[in-house]
């Protein structure tokens, strides 16, 4: 879930999961991860134009080891990273 504080987005709520006789199961732990902004992941192709100094390869975002971007202060993940999963 969305959690938000004063009516902006403050992070996100999420369920840890575990393999369970080889299905993922959820374990009722929760956590936070914070954040200003949140992207829903739809499987839509990745449009960087108008995004300036995002370094783009192959179709997909340049990231560092931490999965910060050419931007100071952005970061990314899931499927439009380089070398990342086609997952979310």
């Amino acid at each position: 879930s969305i959690v938000a504080n004063n009516g902006k987005v403050a992070g996100i709520e999420v369920e840890y999961t575990a393999l369970a006789e080889g299905r993922l199961v959820t374990t009722g732990e929760t956590g936070v991860i914070a954040a200003d902004q949140i992207f829903k992941a739809i499987g839509q192709t990745f449009e960087a134009s108008g995004l300036g100094a995002l370094r783009m390869e192959n179709g997909r975002i340049t990231i560092d080891a931490e999965g910060q971007t050419s931007i100071e202060g952005v970061w990314a993940g899931g499927d439009c990273v380089l070398g990342g999963d086609d997952l979310t």
